[in-house]
C-alpha cells in the first residue's frame, strides 16, 4: 500500500504549434518624400494564439527593406526606406509570407511640400485675331522633383483669357490661353500661383490682320489715241481669305471727266462745238499684296467694270444733244505702297489700265482703252 499525502506535480513545457496567423505592423500610415525609414514588424502565432516562429520572407513593392532581425519573442523587425523620388506612386505595399500564409500592408506615399512651380506656353507668339490659342502647361514639384497637387492653383492673364486648369498627372496641369481680338497687339503673360509660389510665362501678341479697309486714289488717265483727263476713285476693301491679309476683294467707283472744244464750219460759219463726256465706273476687283522689304508692299489687282457714260454736245454754249449709256469693261492695277503702321495706312503709286466696250451712242462711239498713274491711299479700318 502506497503512503498517503498530496500528489506531486510537474509542468511539462509544450512548444507552440506551427504559424497559423501572421500580422504585419508598420511604423506609419503615410510617408512623405524625404522622411526617415519606418519600422516593419512581423508577428507570428499558432492556431491557439501562442507566439510562434518560422521562416519569414518580407518584400516591398517600392522602397528598400533592411535585413530582417528576430527578437527574443520571435517577432521579426525590419525597416523600409522610401526613395526621395516617388516616381508617381501613391503607396508602397509590404508583404510578409510564412509558408503558405501571406499578409500585405500598405503605406500611403506623398510628396514633400511644394517648392517649385513652372508654367510654359506651347507658343511664345500669337496673333490676336480672336481665333488663336495656345496650350498652357503647369508643373508644381517638391525639392526632390515629385509632383505636388497642393496648394490649389490660381491662373490668370492680363489681357487674354485662360480656362481653369485640369489635372493630367501628379503636379501636372493643362490650361488654354486665348488673347481674343486686340487691334494693337502687344505683350501679355500667363501668371500661376500656388500658395506663396508664383510663376509667369510671357507671350507676344501680334496685331491681327485687318479685314476691312477703305481706299482712295487720284491721278491722270490717257485714252489711247484720244484725251487726257483726271481720275478720282474710292473703294471698300475686304480681306476674308485665310492667308493673312494677302488676298482680298475690292468694290469701288471711279470717275473720269473730259471735254473738247473745236471750231467747226457749220453752215458757212465757224461754230464752237464742245463735246463733254463723264464716265462713272463701278468696279469689282480681286486684289493681292505681298511684303517686299521693310515697309514696302507690292500690290496687284484685276477685275470687271460697268461704265456709265454721260455725253453732251454744245454749240456756242447751247446744249444741243445729251446721251446716256452703259458699257462693260475690264481693268488692272499694280503698284508699290509704303506702310505707316501708326496710321494703319498705306500710301503709294499705282499704274492703271482699263478697257471698255462701246456704249453705242452717237456722240461716244467705239471702245476705249486707257493707261494712267495715280497716287493711292488705303486705311485699314477694322
Amino acid at each position: 500500500r502506497l503512503p498517503s499525502g498530496p500528489p506531486a506535480t510537474q509542468e511539462v513545457p509544450r512548444p507552440p504549434g506551427p504559424p497559423a496567423r501572421v500580422a504585419v505592423r508598420l511604423g506609419a500610415k503615410r510617408v512623405r518624400a524625404g522622411d526617415p525609414p519606418i519600422d516593419v514588424v512581423v508577428e507570428m502565432m499558432d492556431a491557439a494564439g501562442n507566439r510562434a516562429s518560422g521562416d519569414v520572407r518580407i518584400a516591398a513593392s517600392f522602397g528598400e527593406l533592411s535585413e530582417p532581425v528576430r527578437d527574443a519573442s520571435g517577432d521579426v523587425h525590419a525597416s523600409l526606406r522610401v526613395p526621395e523620388r516617388l516616381e508617381g506612386r501613391s503607396e508602397a505595399v509590404v508583404e510578409a509570407k510564412v509558408g503558405a500564409v501571406a499578409v500585405r500592408r500598405s503605406v500611403a506615399l506623398s510628396p514633400a511640400a511644394a517648392e517649385r512651380i513652372a508654367v510654359a506656353l506651347e507658343r511664345s507668339e500669337l496673333t490676336a485675331d480672336g481665333r488663336a490659342a495656345a496650350a498652357v502647361s503647369i508643373t508644381i514639384a517638391d525639392r526632390f522633383g515629385n509632383g505636388v497637387d497642393e496648394p490649389a492653383l490660381e491662373i490668370e492673364a492680363g489681357r487674354g483669357k485662360v480656362v481653369a486648369a485640369s489635372r493630367v498627372g501628379p503636379g501636372a496641369y493643362r490650361s488654354r490661353y486665348a488673347p481674343g481680338w486686340l487691334r494693337e497687339g502687344g505683350e501679355d503673360a500667363v501668371v500661376v500661383r500656388a500658395g506663396d509660389l508664383v510663376a509667369a510665362a510671357p507671350i507676344r501678341l501680334v496685331p491681327p490682320p485687318h479685314r476691312v479697309g477703305v481706299a482712295a486714289r487720284a491721278g491722270v488717265l490717257h485714252a489711247l489715241g484720244g484725251f487726257t483727263a483726271p481720275v478720282l476713285g474710292a473703294a471698300l476693301e475686304a480681306w476674308p481669305f485665310g492667308v493673312g491679309d494677302r488676298l482680298g476683294l475690292s468694290l469701288g467707283v471711279a470717275r473720269v471727266g473730259s471735254g473738247r472744244t473745236e471750231q467747226l464750219d457749220l453752215g458757212r460759219s465757224l461754230r464752237a462745238v464742245k463735246t463733254s463726256s463723264e464716265l462713272w465706273a463701278l468696279e469689282a476687283t480681286a486684289v493681292a499684296r505681298r511684303p517686299l522689304s521693310g515697309r514696302l508692299t507690292g500690290t496687284a489687282g484685276a477685275g470687271l467694270r460697268a461704265v456709265r457714260v454721260h455725253s453732251t454736245v454744245a454749240i456756242d454754249g447751247a446744249r444741243t444733244a445729251e446721251e446716256w449709256g452703259w458699257a462693260p469693261g475690264a481693268h488692272a492695277q499694280g503698284g508699290v505702297a509704303y506702310e505707316i503702321p501708326s496710321w494703319h495706312a498705306r500710301i503709294g503709286l499705282e499704274l492703271l489700265a482699263a478697257w471698255q466696250d462701246s456704249p453705242r451712242m452717237r456722240s461716244f462711239r467705239g471702245s476705249l482703252a486707257t493707261l494712267g498713274l495715280a497716287l493711292g491711299v488705303s486705311h485699314e479700318a477694322l
